[in-house]
């Protein structure tokens, strides 16, 4: 693993107990942070439609408003440190639904991520409605193979990431037209030195970062909660 010793501070800092502003994630891009260096931005609907949630190649936090005063951030919309936490979790638990499962697919081109947000909120009675849209992507799925990637994608929690001060001095780290997200452009991810520390939110999560750990690092003697690596 390419970035260890900062995947460790990241998890021993946690977030801390005021964070600037939060972002709720998943644990797949987590694993890319440590790998590569850089958080993954997120995947537009369409960046075409003005109705779009999200715009390709930037990362959406959500700010506790206290922590920010004037300049280009006097009109963040009144967002407390509660709000912020109960946003990020809900986001999060997104997040990591659509990325395991396009782990498992192994593919995460844009209208294949979009299916994935339809199986979401499918019920069982439309998942051959789903079933048949991944078929035109290439993926022949069963309805029982999609029932259970749906229900192991639902056990998942994602993560919280918190940032670093210094992210504030990017030229493009602005609010958004709602006021209650700030948007960082990076169109190749996040750079590592931008994170300052990282909350697992569910016992999945918790299990896939030893697995990872485990997985990376097999030298001899080396332990982490219990598991040892060989």
């Amino acid at each position: 693993m390419q970035y260890f010793t900062e995947l460790r501070t990241w998890l021993d800092n946690d977030i801390s107990e005021n964070p600037l502003m939060i972002l709720g994630g998943s644990i797949e891009s987590v694993f890319e942070l440590a790998n590569n260096g850089r958080l993954p931005p997120c995947i537009a609907d369409d960046p075409g439609s003005s109705i779009s949630l999200y715009t390709e190649g930037r990362l959406y936090f959500s700010p506790i408003s206290s922590n920010f005063r004037g300049g280009k951030y006097a009109e963040l919309s009144k967002v407390t440190k509660k709000k912020a936490f109960k946003h990020v979790r809900f986001y999060a638990g997104m997040n990591a639904f659509h990325n395991y499962v396009a782990s498992r697919l192994g593919c995460i081109n844009r209208e294949t991520y979009n299916i994935i947000k339809d199986l979401e909120d499918a019920h069982k009675g439309a998942l051959s409605d789903i079933q048949e849209l991944f078929k035109k992507e290439g993926f022949n799925l069963t309805l029982n193979q999609l029932a259970t990637l749906k229900r192991d994608a639902r056990k998942r929690k994602g993560v919280i990431i918190e940032p670093d001060r210094r992210i504030l001095e990017l030229p493009h780290c602005v609010p958004i037209d709602d006021s209650e997200a700030i948007a960082v452009e990076c169109l190749h991810g996040l750079d590592k030195g931008y994170i300052k520390g990282i909350e697992l939110l569910g016992p999945v999560e918790e299990r896939s970062m030893k697995r990872f750990l485990a997985d990376k690092l097999k030298y001899e003697g080396f332990r982490i909660e219990g598991v040892t690596c060989y």
